[in-house]
């Protein structure tokens, strides 16, 4: 045991147990394996007795694993890491020293104010029958995350969530609550009227709720996270950008914040301390205040980036401790929504190149995205221009490349133009290509006095299909099919003598048969393939006016919480689109809405 053994086990806050049981399954071979009890001495503190078990790694030759796996574990506080990086000069912990923040808002008065001012818009309060639930937060646009057991627990009323019937779930039963604060008005304390908002009509996203105590949690035997994710009817915060979230677990010791409605109270908060951690199922004990009414309420470290959902108390721990679901599974569930689930408007997106895009008149486009990205019913859709309005067809190619991760989805665009001289082999080979397959090899020859038909029907389309599968890397491919009918003299009909008709037409069919699969054709005239007809939709695009952009952008300015920033923005967009004709530059009224979006987001 040596001073360096000594710096390192001082560190070490979660423990003995652990610590031994790491230390254990560490050791390589069952015959020279060392039991950590075995190496104290008579008279030993808890500080020694962990410093001979680090000086019997180090002595090994395992200290560096030894150390990386306590700090995995979070065995030890943040201390540990710089003590670990001078002693192995491990890559790992090294990297892991760089995510540490050394400075922290709950020491600087004045950042500590801001950012409590910005995380107080996101919390909400929930009601279920007209009773105080518990807390939540928003995911802007209009998801907000709480408990799982605020939608499933029976303490004061029938719970809303049937676990085996989720279904039939009532979301008229709720409402959420924004912006139930106190504030000082003429030296007096008043609490404001909240904002009221309604559940979607697809309103639940995710939900995990383990089976909880009504006076609290059991400390053995929680099994799972207990988080939930639901969607509202609009967007309390049009306008606002989400909260980030630090998907790694917290250490012990660390700070931690709790914004909160308890028992059904205007929003406040309390501040205490990460007292302990469970690696799995991703859970951490913490010793900040709460009541009855704040489960669901986000946990927020020094940096206001969100770590936690707050569970409620501990059963039998002395001392007392709360308890709280880490953030990395909810985070996760997050990630897979694609951007487009959002239920209100107004809508936008930023392009290829960052400049946001508004989406105007497109809900049914978007209705129908959504649904393609959790419904299997919905997976081919030809949009037809309408016959005043032949534009749109590229905006929605980059509308759908814009919204759908690339995490989950493999989105292929390609233009007609480009594509219409094509035979089918090349054509195919070109899809694997933009589907990620690199030098793909050509395909099986058509065999005997085989027709073209029945090669392409047999042989071909197969092959592709079977290739495409192996190549999307288990993310859904989506092929979009763009300028299929130009509404001008440029237009080329596809397919002529080459067979590129036929094969378009076999993959339109094969949507019945291939779950991962999603085809777009923008532009189209013509009937969905008889053969699956019931997996395709069909939309005709709206007329589209400067009317309509201003009616978008007055509905964007209402969500700019500043009052008179929000009204010099309304009037300089009016004075700069004053007068403008029915027969605008589409194009340019769209420039400029997407100038003043990005204006309010970086305020």
């Amino acid at each position: 045991m040596t001073a360096a053994d000594l710096r390192l086990a001082q560190w070490v806050v979660d423990g003995e147990l652990a610590f031994a049981e790491l230390f254990l399954a560490l050791q390589q071979g069952d015959d020279t394996k060392v039991q950590y009890d075995t190496l104290s001495q008579p008279g030993d503190t808890l500080e020694q007795r962990l410093a001979r078990a680090f000086g019997h790694a180090r002595a090994g030759g395992w200290l560096s694993a030894f150390c990386t796996n306590c700090v995995t574990a979070r065995l030890v506080t943040r201390g540990f890491i710089e003590e670990a990086i001078k002693q192995t000069a491990s890559p790992w912990m090294v990297k892991a020293q760089a995510l540490i923040d050394a400075d922290s808002p709950f020491l600087n008065s004045a950042l500590h104010a801001k950012g409590l001012l910005h995380v107080a818009d996101y919390v909400c309060r929930i009601e279920i029958d007209g009773r105080h639930a518990g807390t939540g937060w928003l995911v802007p646009p209009d998801m907000v995350v709480t408990a799982g057991h605020v939608l499933t627990s029976s303490a004061t009323n029938d719970p809303l969530v049937d676990i085996a019937q989720p279904e039939e779930a009532d979301p008229f039963r709720v409402i959420v609550y924004f912006d139930d604060k106190v504030d000082m008005f003429g030296g007096r304390r008043i609490r404001r009227k909240p904002r009221e908002f309604l559940l979607a009509e697809q309103w639940l996203v995710a939900l995990n709720s383990p089976a909880i105590q009504p006076g609290g949690i059991v400390q053995h035997g929680l099994a799972g996270q207990d988080y939930a994710i639901i969607r509202l009817a609009e967007a309390p915060l049009p306008m606002a950008r989400r909260m980030e979230m630090n998907a790694t677990l917290p250490y012990p010791q660390d700070y931690l914040l709790v914004m909160q409605h308890p028992v059904g109270q205007a929003m406040c908060h309390q501040q205490g301390n990460i007292t302990g951690l469970h690696v799995t199922p991703g859970l951490f004990q913490h010793s900040v205040n709460s009541e009855p009414g704040s489960s669901g309420a986000p946990c927020f470290d020094v940096n206001f980036r969100v770590v936690g959902v707050h569970t409620g108390e501990m059963l039998g721990v002395t001392p007392a401790s709360n308890l709280a679901t880490a953030i990395d599974q909810v985070a996760e569930a997050i990630a897979q929504q694609p951007m487009t689930l959002s239920s209100n408007w107004p809508y936008s997106f930023d392009d290829a190149d960052g400049f946001s895009r508004p989406i105007v008149d497109r809900e049914q486009t978007l209705a129908w995205l959504r649904e393609a990205c959790t419904n299997d019913n919905q997976r081919g859709l030809m949009i037809r221009p309408s016959l005043r309005m032949p534009a749109g067809m590229t905006f929605t190619a980059d509308l759908f490349k814009a919204l759908l991760p690339p995490e989950q989805h493999r989105v292929v665009r390609m233009s007609a133009l480009d594509i219409h001289a094509l035979g089918a082999e090349d054509f195919a080979l070109r899809l694997l290509t933009a589907a990620g397959k690199s030098n793909p090899s050509p395909f099986t020859p058509p065999q005997g006095e085989t027709t073209s038909v029945a090669y392409l029907r047999n042989t071909l389309v197969p092959e592709l299909l079977a290739r495409l599968d192996q190549a999307r890397m288990e993310r859904h491919v989506w092929l979009l099919l763009d300028d299929l009918k130009r509404p001008d003299a440029s237009h080329v009909p596809l397919g002529e003598g080459n067979n590129l008709r036929e094969l378009l037409e076999l993959l339109y069919e094969a949507l019945a048969g291939y779950r991962w699969l999603r085809i777009v054709l923008l532009g189209y005239e013509g009937t969905p393939p008889r053969a699956a007809a019931a997996y395709w939709s069909e939309q005709i695009l709206p007329d589209l006016t400067p009317a309509r952009f201003s009616q978008y952008m007055d509905k964007a300015f209402s969500g700019v919480p500043d009052v008179k920033y929000r009204t010099a923005l309304s009037k300089r967009y009016k004075t700069m689109t004053a007068g403008q004709p029915t027969t605008a530059n589409l194009h340019c009224m769209a420039t400029t809405c997407g100038l003043f979006l990005d204006n309010m987001r970086s305020l």
